[in-house]
């Protein structure tokens, strides 16, 4: 094979490739013939069909052959084609778009080679370079599939085209004849029409509200109301039905009661469009081009407003007694239909700190003057708070709400209103300030929280030391020891202490160990432990927070005592940490606190360990809020302005010029294409009084968005939506029915965006003055 050989080849593959795309075009074109045809079968279906198949042809040609290309087919593509498909050439097809004089003797060989294998492959076939014959199989289906559909809907858009036969004209005549008396009937030929209509409305119980009649099938109703449609309609029709929402999705069937009536009952629970669609005697469907539009009265939920207190937090000195501790709260409720029901939510909170407790009650309101009478849109609630009854100590606060539902059903609205809060003053706390805090340290760590759990238990015990025997009695007495032991531990690890050696947890804990006892049976020895311990622990705090003693003499102090403030003493148990002498002294009597504590319980005296125990949580607290440390907020300070420099220089070159024509009018933001377009077709037309079909077809584009509009505003877009379906239908009375469609798109822009404007600020009248003085000087000689 030569180089000439294999271009013709690429020739061949370009031409039947393009000749499968053109087909396959001409096939999609006829389906999309078949489709036109059918939806356009009342408004000029050949032209239609004539348009949707050159626009169809055109661009299904045109993306297929950009998919394709099939003018990128040269010898070197094909030849690359042919190593990818035949393997028995080994790569080399390449050698045959080069001249034989330029190969060497093994390219000459390798080609050869070529040759012999492509006359093997080509016995009883077709080249292996050609296309395959198959190439337009399925090109030809898609035309054959197309030339049956257009052939189908052309015959069928014909077969309705006809005139009726004779038969059929008479018997439609006899029909007509026979149903004259029962149906009112219009003139031949003329369409049906709406005669009378008659909009009933039903609106909920709990509105109070009387049922009415409507003549107009527009009308505002109650949210949740039942509406009842009955229609007399002059002519012969029958399937009647109400189209709800955008596309008439929404289908409700409409019963024929006879005499060309016909009723229908909706529940109505949101604004929504509906038209009025039938079938005539024909099959042929009957469209009115009025829109009517139902706008719902959605039910509010209620409104609550305190009236008294009328302060957000009111606070009661502990002092007030009597009525002075009674609290008046008013509150007005109004809603469209009347208040159901209102309750006041009152939450006492007693107690401070980590121990407020909370309880929450609901209060009913005084009963009303009116009561058993229909429910007003505006009611005030009233009730009286005593604060004592409701468990108010000096401290405790009382917080309240107002939770009010109005009558509507099924679901009624709540409304809840702000919250107040009453607080009764109580006595002023001392403060206590043990020493100072250390910034970074935890000093106090979550264990403080047993020691209020150890005080609970304990005045637990002693409230049940009748009702326990006094082995009980002096076992829990004897665990609650060892808890403060525990506890007293933990906290000693902070000053450098170590666990003690042989009296680890619960060691030697039962009555009746080694050793002597007490009567409590309670060892001696560790009493006598306790009580060295807690001389021992009051000595050292002694010792903390005694002050240096001064010599008594003239004799200048050592070199020890002078740096030993400024000096970490690591060696030393009670100053090897890194708190200060205040927080070390406080923690110091904690323990002492907690190893008194823990004598008394592990002696079986719970009642004398409790001062004790509180004395060493008041400790803890303490240490706890002295730890807080408190940072001073600090401004913007902004960089000094150098005058010099920078003022009344005149210098404008680091300013933004703002240019922008005077004269140029402000117009409206518009960002809808949409109605951009529509509103200049409709200034068109007003202009020269008519519109093209396809300017009418541009404004058949705005109808969704006018649709929405009529929807949410019947008011405002109802009537240019329904100037924009009479345009659409046909109507050549474009004077009168562009000017409310115009109005409607308007409605559809954003407002206007106001620019900045220099502001007029000379007085016309000080002007005039000043103008006539002039004229009276110059007229003088």
């Amino acid at each position: 094979m030569t180089s000439g050989e294999l271009a013709h080849h690429a020739l061949t593959w370009r031409r039947s490739l393009q000749r499968r795309e053109t087909i396959l075009a001409a096939g999609v074109s006829l389906i999309v013939v078949s489709i036109a045809l059918i939806l356009a079968r009342q408004s000029h279906p050949w032209v239609v069909a004539s348009l949707a198949a050159v626009v169809a042809f055109i661009a299904t040609l045109a993306i297929r052959l950009a998919i394709v290309r099939p003018s990128t087919i040269d010898a070197a593509q094909l030849a690359r084609h042919l190593n990818r498909a035949n393997p028995e050439l080994e790569e080399s097809s390449a050698l045959w778009l080069r001249p034989i004089e330029s190969l060497s003797v093994v390219e000459r060989l390798q080609r050869a080679r070529l040759d012999k294998e492509l006359a093997r492959l080509s016995l009883g076939e077709e080249s292996p370079a050609a296309p395959p014959a198959d190439t337009l199989r399925v090109a030809t289906a898609w035309l054959s599939a197309g030339a049956l559909l257009a052939a189908l809907a052309a015959a069928w858009v014909l077969f309705h085209a006809l005139p009726p036969t004779a038969s059929e004209s008479s018997s439609a005549a006899s029909l007509a004849a026979n149903s004259a008396n029962a149906t009112p009937q219009s003139p031949a030929g003329a369409p049906p029409k709406l005669e009378r209509a008659e909009l009933i409305i039903r609106p909920p119980v709990y509105t109070q509200h009387p049922e009415r009649t409507e003549t107009s099938l527009n009308a505002e109703v109650e949210e949740g109301s039942v509406l009842t449609w009955r229609l007399a309609v002059q002519g012969d029709v029958r399937d009647v039905s109400l189209r709800f929402g955008d596309g008439g999705r929404d289908v409700l069937p409409m019963q024929a009661i006879g005499n060309g009536r016909f009723e229908a009952t909706r529940a109505i629970a949101d604004s929504e469009l509906y038209s009025l669609t039938a079938t005539l005697r024909d099959g042929n469907p009957w469209t009115p081009l009025e829109i009517y539009a139902l706008k719902t009265i959605k039910d509010q939920p209620p409104t609550l407003r305190f009236v008294e207190p009328a302060l957000s937090r009111t606070e009661i000195p502990n002092s007030a007694t009597g009525d002075a501790r009674r609290v008046q709260v008013r509150v007005l409720g109004v809603d469209d239909y009347g208040l159901a029901e209102a309750h006041l939510v009152a939450t006492v909170a007693k107690g401070s700190g980590e121990a407020v407790k909370f309880r929450e009650q609901i209060i009913e309101f005084d009963p009303p003057s009116n009561a058993g009478l229909r429910p007003a849109p505006t009611r005030e609630f009233s009730r009286s708070l005593d604060l004592p009854s409701l468990g108010l100590e000096p401290g405790d606060e009382l917080y309240f709400y107002v939770t009010a539902r109005d009558n509507r059903q099924p679901t009624p609205n709540h409304a809840r209103s702000e919250t107040r809060f009453i607080v009764l003053k109580g006595p002023h706390g001392k403060a206590s300030s043990p020493g100072r805090g250390v910034s970074g340290v935890n000093l106090v760590p979550p264990y403080f929280r047993s020691q209020r759990q150890l005080i609970i238990d304990t005045e637990k015990l002693v409230v049940d030391r009748s009702t326990l025997s006094d082995t009980a009695f002096r076992e829990r007495s004897n665990e609650l020891g060892i808890d403060q032991q525990l506890l007293r531990l933990r906290y000693g690890q902070f000053l450098g202490e170590e666990l003690e050696e042989g009296f680890g947890p619960r060691a030697n804990t039962e009555p009746g160990g080694a050793g002597p006892t007490d009567a409590s049976g309670v060892p001696l020895e560790l009493m006598h432990q306790h009580d060295r311990g807690a001389e021992g622990a009051n000595a050292n705090a002694a010792r903390e927070t005694a002050a240096p003693a001064k010599p008594a003499t003239g004799i200048p102090p050592a070199p020890d005592e002078i740096i030993s403030p400024f000096v970490d003493q690591h060696d030393s148990q009670d100053q090897a940490t890194f708190f200060d002498r205040p927080t070390k002294s406080s923690l110091r009597a904690a323990l002492g606190a907690m190893w008194e504590a823990e004598g008394m319980l592990r002696t079986t005296r719970p009642a004398e360990a409790l001062p004790a125990e509180n004395r060493a949580l008041e400790i803890l607290k303490a240490l706890q809020q002295s730890a807080r440390a408190y940072v001073q907020r600090v401004g913007f300070e902004a960089a000094p302005l150098k005058i010099d420099e920078r003022r009344l220089k005149g210098d404008l070159a680091a300013v933004a010029r703002l240019e922008r024509a005077l004269d140029t009018p402000v117009r409206a933001d518009v960002t809808d294409d949409v109605v951009r377009d529509a509103l200049r077709i409709v200034s068109w037309g007003r202009t020269k009084g008519e519109l093209s079909a396809m300017e009418i077809e541009t404004l058949r584009r705005a109808e969704p968005r006018l649709m929405d509009a009529a929807t949410r505003d019947p008011a405002g877009a109802l009537a240019g939506l329904q100037a924009l379906r009479r345009l659409t239908a046909g109507s050549t009375d474009a004077s009168s029915e562009l000017p409310p469609l115009e109005r409607a798109l308007w409605k559809l822009l954003p407002a206007a965006r106001a620019l900045p404007t220099r502001m007029n600020e000379s007085s016309p009248a000080l002007s005039d003055t000043y103008f006539q003085l002039l004229e009276g000087e110059g007229s003088k000689p």
